[in-house]
């Protein structure tokens, strides 16, 4: 009996040519004499990097030549989008080049249904051996971001973030100790995700007491995490966190957990609309019912409250430490003679806000600084190196532009296009329109939207009201024209509307599928922001 039999499962043609040993009339891709036998995919996903914070697109206040470098001997797209700013859907959509929605991810801790078709399959199937290596909890395979990876490093301690570097360690042990013929690696960085580390610049530290027992302290602006053992008695055992700086509780596990556990915030603590807890000094009571006292381990997870000003500055110091850090993982892959025949594909799942539209952070917003994301494809031959691209691009392009380079027919319609024929200037993107969205409850409104490349309508639903900006004259999207030009905004509503038809995405896309969520996974998606 076939171990397949009675399953669900996606057929990937692949071509004569994609199985040749060397493909001369590969050159169109930019691969010149690179065999496709020989071709690895390097794909690097900057979380939560906005495209405005690179040398290369002309910000001169951040240092990041190594990125510059990748974009000096590639391509870079200077208009390319997120179609959703939230981690775990926008990288749903960046492995299966459908929209979350259609998925049924519209939220960080829904998982990816296993009939949807995703990247590394398709490279799995094309021959190649595939490696994930995550360095946030909300990309786990509890979510089924692993579909198609024979390697995908998801153990992630509380804080549940892993720095660059030690990501880069998983990746010198896993892949570049052990080469394989041929690979396809996924590589995730959460600098510069919040919270922002000044990198040395400050500190703030957090003590935690019991009574008059001191447990542990840590620098939060170095360490966003602190552990430590204790007793928890039956009843209430107050723990007491203090600092020279308010900072926030993002996050609280205990392990064992005791049954019942339930933790109380005593006076002192303030509470955002996020539902976060920030304090200076107070207490967290930790009930325990029943008669049993265990020892156990508490992790909790903090971050420093910042100015605006502080919040641009370590943002920007986050970035050049991320850039040194891929700097490195490239020096590796040269040192083990692996990036002459690797495509790098760099790129981020959404930018960040800092202060914009007075807002910080993501998920909220439709506006540029959320939605645009670096894009550079690096060619291991050096074709195409210094081009620009000017036309739209999205990150649901990534698997088609792999599929056509490889000669890998997608498994299903894909949403994205290939970028291959934009890159040999033979495309025709100006007539682009890309579909936005963001969803409750991570966001506070549902929000769907249109964009072309001089227009951007945005529909709060439910309220139903919309914004239109004119992107070429007002980039910074501050003034809503909505009342002027009703041809043009008709004809954007109309866009929406077809993407929004027969209710393949937005709103009234299938059901999400709920992962279960233990209550460390709870903390752990707090500790992130994203759980409410």
């Amino acid at each position: 009996m076939s171990e397949f039999e009675g399953k669900l499962v996606d057929l990937y043609l692949v071509s004569p040519r994609s199985l040749a040993v060397v493909l001369g009339d590969l050159e169109v891709a930019g691969m010149g004499s690179c065999p496709e036998g020989d071709l690895n995919i390097l794909l690097v996903v900057i979380d939560t990097l906005r495209a405005d914070h690179l040398g290369c697109s002309g910000n001169l206040k951040v240092q990041t030549p190594v990125m510059d470098r990748l974009a000096r001997e590639g391509v870079r797209f200077t208009r390319a989008f997120t179609h959703i700013p939230i981690t775990g859907p926008s990288h749903t959509t960046l492995f299966t080049s459908r929209y979350a929605s259609e998925a049924g991810v519209r939220n960080n801790g829904q998982a990816i249904p296993y009939e949807e078709s995703c990247l590394a399959e398709a490279m799995q199937y094309a021959g190649r051996s595939t490696f994930g290596f995550i360095s946030m909890t909300v990309l786990g395979k509890s979510f089924h971001f692993d579909q198609g990876f024979e390697v995908y490093r998801d153990e992630l301690p509380p804080p549940w973030m892993l720095s660059a570097v030690e990501v880069n360690a998983r990746v010198e042990e896993e892949l570049l100790n052990h080469p394989r013929e041929t690979f396809f690696a996924f590589v995730h960085y959460c600098e510069p995700h919040e919270p922002y580390s000044s990198h040395g610049l400050s500190e703030c530290r957090v003590m935690a007491r019991r009574g008059d027992e001191w447990l542990a302290e840590a620098d939060i602006d170095r360490e966003i995490g602190l552990s430590f053992k204790t007793v928890l008695a039956p009843g209430v055992n107050p723990i007491r966190f203090s600092s020279q700086r308010e900072f926030r509780l993002r996050g609280c596990s205990v392990e064992p957990r005791p049954n019942g556990l339930r933790q109380i915030p005593g006076s002192g603590w303030k509470r955002d609309g996020r539902g976060i807890l920030s304090t200076r000094d107070a207490e967290l009571a930790f009930h325990v019912p029943g008669e049993e006292t265990t020892e156990v381990t508490i992790h909790a997870v903090f971050s420093e409250i910042l100015s605006e000003t502080e919040s641009r500055r370590n943002y920007a110091l986050e970035v050049e430490a991320v850039d040194t850090a891929l700097g490195e993982l490239l020096e590796r892959f040269e040192a083990a003679g692996l990036l002459e025949r690797t495509l790098v594909i760099l790129t981020s799942d959404h930018g960040e806000s800092l202060g914009e539209h007075g807002h910080m952070g993501h998920v909220e917003q439709l506006y540029d600084p959320l939605m645009a994301v670096p894009l550079i494809l690096r060619f291991p031959d050096g074709r195409h190196a210094g081009r620009t691209v000017e036309d739209l691009a999205a990150l649901s392009d990534i698997p088609p532009t792999v599929f056509d380079l490889l000669d890998i027919v997608p498994p299903s319609k894909p949403r994205g296009i290939s970028l291959l024929p934009l890159i040999e200037g033979n495309g025709k993107g100006e007539g682009r329109a890309l579909f936005l969205e963001t969803y409750r409850p991570e966001a506070r409104e549902d929000k769907v939207g249109i964009r072309t490349p001089f227009r951007k309508l945005i529909r709060t639903l439910g309220a139903e009201t919309e914004e239109v900006y004119d992107l070429q004259n007002d980039p910074g999207e501050q003034v809503n024209i909505l009342e002027r030009d009703p041809l043009t905004n008709e004809k954007l509503r109309l866009l929406l509307a077809e993407q929004l038809g027969e209710g393949a995405a937005g709103p009234e896309a299938p059901t999400p599928r709920e992962s279960f969520l233990d209550e460390d996974a709870k903390e752990a998606l707090k500790a992130l922001g994203y759980f409410r």
